[in-house]
């Protein structure tokens, strides 16, 4: 008996209390796990200080969208995850980045390919950086200058969960295709 599987059960599993099913919790380990290294190599070589390591600052921002979830998160919980998620790239992005990883091309490469992601990241996080200390009106008006964005008119579970989703795609995306061989 213990094998059924109630499907309301099974459904609600990944809803968030908007009832919106998140991505972020879906992100693929192999995806989180590249990210994770190679933050935690730059603020090796940075020798930046910090209290929890790159992955448990994803793995505790994932497990803030399950609590979430089952509803018995606090009131803030967007706003905690977008601080602990804006650590990732704390310091000055693209310097700290490049120092460390000298794999990866510099803003102003030849197809504008990294300037574009650069330049992304930097918005993603000071829209998380505004949420962090609670500027929902700074956040939003940082959000819509993101392409994707620009109609959004409040940053609601889906919205949230959508740009911490890419966050971490970008990041993913400019250690893959610059410093792993084969990209």
């Amino acid at each position: 008996m213990s094998n059924i599987k109630d499907p309301i059960l099974e459904e609600r599993e990944s809803l968030s209390s908007e009832g919106y099913q998140y991505t972020f919790i879906h992100i693929p380990q192999r995806v989180t796990t590249i990210v994770a290294a190679y933050i935690q190599l730059i603020w090796s070589i940075k020798n930046f200080r910090k209290s929890v390591s790159s992955k448990e600052i994803i793995q505790n921002s994932q497990a803030m969208f399950k609590e979430n979830i089952e509803e018995i998160s606090d009131s803030l919980w967007k706003e905690h995850c977008a601080a602990s998620l804006r650590e990732l790239v704390d310091g000055h992005l693209e310097a700290d980045f490049s120092y460390a990883l000298k794999c990866l091309p510099s803003r102003t490469n030849k197809d504008g390919k990294v300037e574009e992601i650069y330049t992304n990241l930097r918005m993603y996080k000071d829209v998380l950086n505004e949420l962090a200390h609670l500027n929902t009106g700074s956040a939003l008006k940082c959000i819509v200058k993101i392409d994707d964005y620009q109609s959004v008119t409040s940053i609601n579970d889906q919205i949230f969960d959508k740009l911490c989703t890419e966050y971490i795609f970008l990041l993913h995306q400019l250690f893959k295709d610059n410093c792993m061989k084969g990209g």
